[in-house]
């Protein structure tokens, strides 16, 4: 099964609670959108698998902030870039209508679906 995705780069806050409970926030960067799905990489920290995060979308061209949420699909430890996949559980409409619309239909890629069992 594959997913049309955009290499695309979105400035993102992701929130979440740890396991104590905690709110957590972290910046990141969208690196590849699908219509319900993204990878996103953050510098720092990453939510657990399976966990419900809050992703803030602030584009960098003046359009109005949005949230939308999504659960943990994957994730990417790699030291150097890690990543987690997200797959979007609501508010579709509205990621459709700012970010995916706006992508040439031509410049569409390919990828494994973020819900693969493949761990990285």
């Amino acid at each position: 099964m594959t997913n049309q995705q955009y290499p695309v780069a979105l400035p993102v806050r992701l929130k979440w609670k740890d396991e104590s409970g905690n709110q957590v926030t972290e910046d990141g960067m969208t690196e590849n959108v699908g219509q319900k799905e993204t990878l996103v990489y953050l510098p720092r920290l990453l939510p657990p698998v399976g966990s419900k995060v809050f992703l803030t979308v602030s584009p960098d061209d003046g359009r109005e902030e949005f949230e939308v949420t999504a659960k943990v699909v994957r994730l990417d430890r790699n030291p150097a870039h890690p990543q987690v996949s997200l797959k979007l559980l609501n508010s579709l409409r509205i990621w459709n209508s700012k970010v995916w619309s706006g992508l040439e239909p031509d410049r569409r890629i390919n990828f494994i679906s973020f819900e693969s069992p493949q761990l990285l």
